[in-house]
């Protein structure tokens, strides 16, 4: 259903799909049969051609130029009786009603209502029970107001990492690993002295972004870096360690990485030495 409509600074092509109610409203600069036409083969190419167009009894409808369009595309072009929008298009004139209605309570511009009224109408459940938005996409749109509740991108991306897994049906020893926050793992260096040798230093899992991407600490309290989990390795540290990375073996922070190591302690065997921290 397709007319067209001016109100207040807006002269705009409606457009209303009969089966999901879903809209579509484009300002327009002119309401020739050519730049209709133009705005038509845009939402053609979104929604596929339609078998029907029904529109009102403007010029534009009527003229040579879109009777040939609509031959071209095989669509069947209906029109109502003149000066009685509710005989065959009513349901695109309740859009443009309930439309001047939310412009009059709006207080933003008119074209910025526009897109915040079509954002709303999409997303408001029609007489069919659903909103139009996801009658047509097979999902809600989102909107402001979602992001209020939690977000399932993490648990779609889950579902995904492991229908990947399972599609590839990976041997054992290459099983995707995951790390948890506060696991403490062995991640690639580079730093400087990177093209030397391959080299791991030892640090911590300290934040997720996603299933392969997270956020990583070099102990004892080294900088944090971002890596795949494919850039890290399992390290397994002994039990007297109260917490993960903080109070890592002497050794292997100076065997690892010898840039990011503990404090070295006071030498007090070498004669003439003194102490003066606490002075």
């Amino acid at each position: 259903m397709i007319m067209q409509s001016t109100f207040w600074d807006i002269t705009g092509l409606w457009l209303l799909m009969p089966n999901t109610k879903y809209p579509c409203i484009h300002a327009m600069q002119s309401v020739s049969a050519k730049s209709t036409i133009k705005l038509l083969q845009d939402d053609f190419a979104h929604f596929g051609f339609s078998h029907t167009v029904v529109t009102d009894s403007a010029a534009a409808f009527k003229s040579d130029e879109f009777q040939k369009f609509c031959e071209e595309n095989g669509n069947v072009h209906l029109t109502g009786a003149p000066y009685h929008l509710a005989t065959i298009n009513g349901a695109a004139e309740c859009l443009v009603q309930t439309f001047k209605q939310a412009l009059k309570k709006s207080t933003e511009a008119p074209k910025d209502a526009l897109q915040v009224f079509l954002r709303n109408f999409r997303r408001t459940p029609s007489s069919t029970g659903y909103p139009p938005g996801e009658l047509l996409n097979g999902r809600q749109i989102r909107i402001i107001i979602d992001t209020l509740l939690p977000s399932p991108a993490h648990a779609a991306q889950g579902k995904q990492a492991k229908e990947v897994t399972k599609s590839r049906q990976l041997p054992v020893t290459q099983a995707v690993v995951t790390y948890k926050i506060g696991d403490p793992s062995y991640t690639l260096y580079f730093g400087p002295r990177r093209d030397r040798d391959p080299r791991r230093v030892p640090a911590i899992v300290v934040k997720h972004f996603g299933t392969r991407s997270v956020n990583v600490r070099a102990v004892p309290r080294g900088p944090v870096w971002r890596r795949n989990t494919d850039q890290l390795q399992r390290r397994y540290i002994s039990t007297d360690h109260t917490e993960h990375g903080d109070t890592p073996r002497l050794s292997e922070s100076r065997e690892e990485h010898p840039s990011i190591s503990e404090q070295p302690s006071k030498d007090t065997s070498a004669p003439g030495t003194a102490d003066f921290t606490n002075r």
